[in-house]
């Protein structure tokens, strides 16, 4: 991701929308491209902000207000990040028009180099804005990134996971973010002091979290077995049948299916 963020950057793409819950990895992949840029971030509780620190570095000024600042800026070589971005641009006519404004003067007006960044866990792109956002989508954690997790949490509590262990827990937290995996490994320990495999059904009920959140699916525990499923005794008494009926023409025999005239096939349609 930082490899393709960079190449963007570079690119001069105008407006890059990160879709992301966890803020601290956009900060991070965000500084990690920056360089010598100077760093300007907005959010929706504060206004203007240090981005190392989160503290307000002027009074509050609303979305709008914020971007006409901007827009009488100098903003050679900088970098801007908006946070919240979705609730900020919601019913925002005037924000989405002086953003417009600052994307187009981004592009066209060469003595501003600059990239403009939104962050929010959903992306929010008005019609106005299609022509200058690219959608990025940060990757949740993959299974080294979070056997990492797992290893350096262990390290920290000192405790002895196996490998196979360990790869277990990766297999199961796949589809979480780094936030929720850390979540769960303290809930596993503040149970009895331990990582275990027993921490394997948490995962479940913090998947089954996720999806009641969504609103748009429901999670079911699946109880049933195999063996509780009935009939499959009577399918041994259907092999001998299975057997005469592969056998029973010449040309099933040779591997050949009779062929099928015109009239059939016009039924059959």
């Amino acid at each position: 991701m930082q490899i393709l963020l960079r190449e963007h950057v570079e690119s001069l793409y105008p407006l890059i929308y990160l879709v992301t819950y966890e803020e601290r990895e956009a900060d991070a992949l965000i500084q990690s491209v920056a360089g010598d840029r100077q760093i300007l971030e907005w959010d929706m509780a504060r206004g203007f902000v240090d981005f190392s620190t989160k503290r307000p570095t002027s009074p509050y000024q609303s979305l709008s207000d914020a971007v006409e600042t901007l827009l009488e800026m100098d903003l050679t070589n900088h970098f801007i990040v908006i946070k919240d971005a979705h609730l900020a641009l919601n019913q925002n006519p005037l924000g989405v028009a002086r953003i417009k404004a600052l994307a187009d003067k981004i592009v066209h007006h060469d003595a501003t180099s600059a990239t403009l960044f939104m962050v929010s866990p959903q992306p929010c792109v008005p019609p106005e804005l299609e022509k200058f956002v690219t959608l990025l989508d940060l990757p949740l954690p993959d299974e080294s990134s979070i056997a990492a997790i797992i290893t350096s949490y262990a390290g920290h509590y000192d405790l002895d996971l196996s490998a196979s262990l360990i790869a277990d827990l990766a297999q199961a937290f796949r589809g979480l973010s780094k936030q929720e995996i850390t979540q769960l490994l303290n809930r596993g320990y503040q149970r009895d002091g331990n990582i275990s495999a027993n921490d394997i059904e948490l995962v479940l009920a913090e998947k089954e979290q996720i999806i009641k959140k969504s609103g748009i699916l429901e999670m079911l525990p699946i109880r049933e077995k195999l063996e509780d499923i009935g009939g499959l005794s009577k399918l041994n008494t259907m092999r001998p049948f299975h057997r005469r009926c592969r056998t029973s023409t010449p040309s099933i025999r040779n591997g050949r299916l009779p062929r099928v005239s015109s009239r059939s096939r016009r039924i059959c349609r």
